[in-house]
């Protein structure tokens, strides 16, 4: 199987939160709109409240129609400010940034295939029960 060696160019740390960013984004900025998602339970956040103790609790649904997209800037506040920072990464929201580029060939293309961070999938079949 190969190895993504591109998936370092989709991480970083910004303003003390984990991103997952596109790999063609050549400028990453504040503004930027992001979800932020539990990396346990695989949720994304639609809100925050505060505890007894008046610490920060983000608070997450399964459902992606009903998570919040914030600016990077407040979602690295949020995470950092929460009372389990390391449960929380922000990810991009680009639609084409965790898909392969099929219509056109990107310029770091390898034998390994295009550089997206996102592994690939088996095409699927257009005849039942037969798979390529």
């Amino acid at each position: 199987m190969p190895t993504n060696t591109q998936m370092e160019r989709c991480i970083s740390s910004e303003r003390g939160a984990l991103v997952f960013w596109s790999p063609e984004m050549q400028q990453r900025k504040p503004g930027s709109k992001v979800q932020i998602i539990d990396v346990f339970s695989l949720q994304v956040v639609t809100g925050y409240t505060r505890d007894p103790q008046g610490r920060l609790l983000l608070e997450s649904q399964p459902s992606v129609a009903a998570g919040r997209s914030w600016s990077l800037a407040k979602a690295a506040q949020l995470i950092r400010n929460d009372a389990r920072p390391h449960r929380w990464v922000a990810l991009q929201l680009d639609k084409r940034a965790y898909q392969p580029r099929l219509d056109r060939p990107s310029p770091a293309t390898s034998a390994a295939g295009p550089a997206t961070c996102a592994p690939r999938l088996p095409r699927a079949s257009s005849r039942p029960g037969i798979q390529r």
